[in-house]
């Protein structure tokens, strides 16, 4: 089925990418992830359900979207920027899927090969987008909308030419960059790093554990538990409980916690205390 899907909004264009198999997140009007917002986990699996509604009908409800290309989307894209010399009539008979960015430049969708997964060259006007974050329609920036040449329909998607790698000169990063960094610089990476994993390892605890530990009275529905929210004092306020995304969403503030925010924020434990608390 070709979707018209840029006439679709964007909650509804999240739900359709999820059904082609592509990963997706919600962004800024600046096209970066929101402040705490870890978007490295949707290299690797896909958005649920829940999750694409509780991030742009609640916690996100003015974001773009953009989808995560690499190995799990099956998906490079050729980014063209006019403004750097890069040619946008290039390809215009091509049948994949296409993108009109605010730019004036163009994004083509490819299925990847091993040749082209990193290739890069910014200064001749274009880049490869795999593993990385490319807006789609019908996102909206500072500088304009970005618009469907052909619409996203996963049996057009081609491969990506081989010969385009020495026409546009694109080029291979050299692969002992990260061998030639100072060891200190290592250093703070593993640091960064541990310290990454300990933060995503607390906020995949069961959150539906703690809560109930402390009293905290769940009413299950079909996908979802009710509850009232335990992060404001006069205990008025509702809230629901998403296993599926292990967040708690509550009504009142339109936010979306997690259990370290529930240690932090309900509990009032330190940062450092919550993650010990969630870890060990």
């Amino acid at each position: 089925m070709n979707m018209k899907i840029k006439t679709q909004s964007v909650v509804d264009t999240a739900h359709y990418f999820l059904s082609q198999r592509v990963s997706i997140i919600p962004v800024t009007k600046d096209k970066k992830p929101y402040a705490g917002f870890s978007w490295d986990a949707y290299k690797k699996r896909f958005p649920t359900q829940d999750e694409i509604d509780i991030w742009f009908r609640y916690v996100y409800p003015n974001a773009n979207l953009a989808i995560v290309t690499g190995a799990l989307s099956k998906l490079i894209i050729l980014d063209i920027d006019p403004r750097n010399g890069g040619d946008i009539s290039l390809l215009k008979n091509n049948k994949s899927p296409s993108v009109s960015t605010p730019n004036n430049g163009k994004h083509i969708y490819f299925r990847p090969t091993n040749l082209v997964k990193s290739a890069k060259h910014s200064a001749l006007g274009y880049d490869l987008l795999y593993e990385a974050l490319a807006l789609v329609p019908p996102s909206l920036t500072v500088n304009g909308a970005y618009e469907w040449i052909n619409s996203f329909n996963r049996n057009n998607i081609e491969e990506f030419p081989k010969y385009l790698l020495s026409k546009l000169e694109l080029i291979q990063p050299k692969q002992n960059e990260a061998s030639a960094k100072p060891l200190s610089q290592k250093k703070g990476n593993q640091k960064t790093q541990l310290r990454g994993i300990e933060v995503r390892h607390a906020r995949d605890y069961p959150l539906d554990r703690l809560l109930l530990s402390d009293g905290v009275n769940l009413i299950q529905r079909t996908n979802s538990y009710h509850l009232t929210c335990p992060f404001h004092s006069d205990r008025k306020s509702s809230a629901v409980y998403y296993p599926s995304t292990n967040l708690v969403y509550c009504f009142k503030c339109s936010r979306a916690f997690n259990p370290i925010d529930y240690l932090t924020i309900a509990k009032g434990y330190s940062f450092r205390e919550a993650l010990k608390e969630l870890t060990e």
